[in-house]
């Protein structure tokens, strides 16, 4: 990592092959409140643009890791169902959860 923060984070987001999203509610909150210059949200939407593709390939993965289950002022319950999840989460992330719930054949959740 350099002396740039974001130089860094981004230089790091490319070069390796899988990234962990660590999904706390103060995340969430962060990614949600989507303020283009908190290092939360540069973070998680670089994984998102170089990370989330169709999974053809290795370097095209972010595993999700959920941290705790809360519910917001809103009524966005998490980790609950991802069918149920709203916003930008609900979009780039609940699909990636139903994937892994129907790969394992359970709920892992």
């Amino acid at each position: 990592m350099g002396f740039e923060l974001r130089s860094s984070m981004a230089q790091g987001i490319e070069e390796c092959q899988v990234v962990l999203i660590f999904l706390s509610k103060e995340y969430i909150n962060k990614v949600c409140e989507n303020n283009k210059k908190d290092n939360v949200v540069f973070e998680y939407t670089m994984t998102m643009n170089w990370k989330a593709g169709d999974g053809a390939d290795d370097k095209n993965m972010f595993i999700p890791v959920i941290m705790e289950s809360f519910k917001t002022d809103s009524g966005f319950m998490f980790p609950d169902d991802p069918k149920a999840w709203k916003g930008r989460l609900a979009g780039e992330i609940g699909p990636t959860m139903m994937q892994v719930r129907n790969f394992w054949g359970k709920k892992v959740l």
